[in-house]
């Protein structure tokens, strides 16, 4: 009993300080913590929307070739049934390359590619049917 009463006045004091020991460090830690979250988000949604502008504008880059061939004679006539394909995959060609982009390619009302610039090559698109992409299925 005697141990007891030597250590009661002594245990408040103890324990104050093992709880300030280990509180605070461990409030700052927690308040550091939720600061490194809202950091990271932050950064997040920053590098989300380059990400998503840098797409767009890659998009855009190509908008314009849809139309553009749409509105070629020779590539109507193909479309028409005139038997010009060699002429329409050159032509395909020279806009792939100038364009930057990766192939260029005519389909067909059934989905078939008719023409396309990566006719000479042995992987080309010549052939393909592409009447299951959404793009053509909307249309």
């Amino acid at each position: 009993m005697q141990l007891f009463k030597t250590y009661k006045g002594k245990a408040i004091p103890a324990l104050l300080t093992f709880v300030f020991m280990i509180g605070i460090p461990a409030l700052v830690a927690l308040i550091v913590q939720y600061d490194y979250i809202k950091d990271i988000d932050r950064v997040s949604n920053e590098r989300l929307t380059l990400y998503e502008s840098t797409l767009k504008s890659a998009l855009k880059k190509h908008e314009y070739l849809p139309f553009l061939i749409s509105e070629t004679e020779i590539v109507r006539n193909l479309l028409a049934g005139k038997d010009n394909a060699v002429e329409v995959n050159s032509f395909l060609e020279a806009a792939s390359i100038n364009s930057g982009s990766a192939a260029v390619y005519v389909i067909n009302k059934d989905g078939i590619v008719i023409a396309s610039s990566n006719w000479q090559n042995p992987q080309n698109f010549l052939g393909l049917n592409l009447s299951f992409r959404p793009y053509f299925k909307t249309q």
